[in-house]
């Protein structure tokens, strides 16, 4: 994380132009000390994650850096040291091991972690796997299994989330889980800057939302909204019990999640072993029940796909017939108009051959003066009875 010196926005560390004010940013650390960043992998208010190589050894680890707004100093940086020395008894198969907590030559401190090659929950879940109870049960088993080595001995997750469940998918396959423990969650509890999974935690949380005494059972219900979240593909579920009941579940199952749901701590599972136990329990022949019923409800029942089949086909049939009517009455109407044009025709010109048209105009004079004019325009019998008129006119002008 980074500041754009011109207008003071935070910026990601591989970002080099400032969005707010289009300035050029310098290229962000790309080593501290020793080691060279490959890759940023998370950005948070207090902490970089990084990739990076030790230069010497070009051995992977995973640094984190602890920003100057996370607020450690010497004193904190003191607590984690001894914190890591705590968290390097715990087996190393089954928790992430952390190496060292230094100081940068230019005042930051960060931690030195083992490089895993984890998988991102968000591909896990877009994949589906969570689908295959049993690929999922197993994993959860695993998970319950390793808390309860835990709480054995004497340490427990209140605030546990997605983020500190890490999945590395092995050479046969098969997910293992690794635990990313940490004594203290906060660095300074009144801090007011969690992230998002955190945040949202810490809002529905019972036992936090209460202030009621954080025990052994308090991680049993952080590890229940995750079970829930990751079988429904939700995050922000408003109500967990209520989710519980749409999902296709073995009865045993249910029965677990519910309990684990609890709002009172004493109807929540006493231990971590009884619910790695109950995981366990679950028969071959419940989890296929299971994954049937999810299979069949995803699919639309019978009857209504025939129905929709036998809608879609009447309603193919009555397509069908439109088109088929709308044919007909083009080709009639473009026929029929051309034939009334054609009888249209043929019947002006039925008497074209029979038929003249006369202009006729006579008059009568005596001497130089006109006494009787008039002027005939018709057919041929207009011009018969025209030439009858004029032969009547000459023989009146004879007498």
């Amino acid at each position: 994380m980074k500041l754009c010196q011109n207008c003071e926005q935070v910026l990601a560390e591989d970002i080099t132009t400032c969005p707010a004010c289009g300035s050029e940013v310098q290229e962000g650390r790309k080593t501290i000390d020793g080691y060279r960043i490959i890759e940023v992998l998370h950005e948070g208010y207090a902490t970089i994650l990084c990739h990076a190589v030790k230069e010497q050894t070009e051995e992977s680890v995973m640094i984190r850096i602890f920003s100057p707004q996370s607020g450690v100093d010497k004193k904190i940086a003191e607590r984690l040291k001894n914190e890591l020395e705590e968290l390097k008894k715990l087996p190393e198969k089954y928790f992430v091991r952390h190496f060292e907590i230094r100081q940068s030559s230019d005042g930051l401190w960060y931690r030195v972690s083992e490089w895993l090659d984890t998988e991102n929950w968000g591909n896990l879940i877009a994949s589906g796997v969570f689908q295959d109870y049993r690929v999922a049960f197993q994993l959860f088993y695993r998970i319950a299994a390793i808390l309860e080595g835990l709480h054995r001995i004497g340490h427990f997750i209140p605030h546990l989330i997605l983020d500190d469940i890490l999945v590395i998918k092995g050479d046969d396959g098969d997910l293992e889980i690794k635990i990313d423990y940490k004594l203290s969650r906060f660095f300074d509890p009144k801090l007011d800057r969690p992230g998002p999974m955190l945040k949202e935690l810490l809002s529905c949380h019972p036992d936090i939302i209460h202030q009621r005494p954080l025990d052994f059972r308090s991680d049993i219900w952080s590890l229940g909204k995750i079970f829930v979240e990751l079988l429904t593909a939700e995050h922000n579920l408003a109500d967990y019990q209520a989710e519980i009941d749409t999902l296709p579940l073995p009865v045993e199952i249910i029965v677990l999640l519910k309990t684990m749901l609890a709002e009172d701590p004493n109807l929540r599972p006493q231990s971590m072993a009884e619910v790695a136990e109950s995981l366990s329990r679950v028969k071959e022949e419940e989890i296929e029940s299971a994954m049937r019923r999810r299979r069949e409800a995803m699919q639309p029942p019978v009857q209504e796909i025939r129905s929709l089949k036998k809608r879609i086909g009447q309603l193919a049939l009555v397509i069908a017939v439109a088109a088929i009517l709308a044919i007909l009455a083009w080709f009639f109407f473009v026929f029929r108009q051309k034939d009334t044009e054609k009888i249209f025709e043929k019947y002006a010109n039925r008497y074209a051959k029979s038929v003249a048209f006369v202009l006729t105009e006579y008059w009568l004079s005596a001497g130089e003066n006109r006494v009787y004019q008039n002027r005939s325009e018709g057919d041929s019998s207009t011009r018969e009875s025209t030439r009858l008129s004029t032969a009547r006119l000459s023989r009146l002008s004879v007498v």
